[in-house]
């Protein structure tokens, strides 16, 4: 399963998502680290990471301690179970249901076996899966720089939606002028926005490493 942290996450992105589309009356986004799981056909796209979620959407407002989980059953409609996941009481709430469980099985002499994925569902490649987002590249503020970069996705088959530089996150470097660039981009295959992401790491226009995260509707 794909799995990619929060580590990269700076204020930079958590300003973007707070602004993103209220130009145009949205709500905004937040960014939430999700554990994702949905069915393509017979097959399951299965994967951990950060992204972009509407403000407004039932897991927007889950914050702090608080865990939730979300699911789109075909008949029921949306349904969200949520509750805290972290701290001390949580945690002893879940030790003593764990105990209780365990004497209960011993009290009758069987064994929980661990749910496991049926060997028959086929899990999608994660390079293979569609997906659309932003890409956030410090840019050397000189001539040209924005077009390198969109030059560099254009060659990888991205498509450009809009493209924001953030001036005020701008940082000086051996004494050149570095601003975040902030480029968002139509559904591709993961694996042309890898591709592009290392080029646009090794270009002598950026500083820093690039990254990617998604938006999830």
């Amino acid at each position: 399963i794909s799995c990619t942290g929060i580590t990269d996450i700076t204020p930079i992105d958590i300003d973007f998502a707070r602004k993103y589309e209220t130009e145009e009356g949205g709500r905004g986004y937040v960014i939430k680290l999700l554990a994702v799981a949905k069915r393509r056909g017979n097959a399951v796209e299965l994967r951990v990471n950060p992204a972009l979620i509407r403000k407004d959407h039932q897991l927007g407002s889950v914050s702090n301690e608080v865990n939730a989980i979300y699911i789109e059953p075909e008949l029921a409609g949306p349904q969200i179970l949520g509750g805290r996941g972290a701290g001390r009481n949580a945690t002893t709430s879940a030790v003593i249901s764990d105990i209780i469980k365990i004497a209960r099985n011993i009290r009758r002499g069987v064994t929980d076996e661990l749910p496991s994925l049926n060997e028959k569902i086929e899990v999608i490649d994660p390079d293979k899966v569609q997906t659309k987002g932003y890409i956030r590249t410090s840019l050397k503020h000189i001539p040209g720089s924005g077009a390198e970069a969109l030059r560099i996705l254009g060659e990888h088959g991205l498509n450009v939606v809009d493209s924001v530089q953030r001036r005020r996150f701008g940082e000086i470097v051996n004494g050149k002028i570095y601003i975040p660039d902030i480029i968002t981009v139509e559904a591709i295959e993961k694996k042309f926005i890898t591709s592009a992401l290392k080029e646009l790491t090794k270009s002598k226009r950026t500083h820093g490493p690039t990254l990617f995260l998604p938006f999830e509707e």
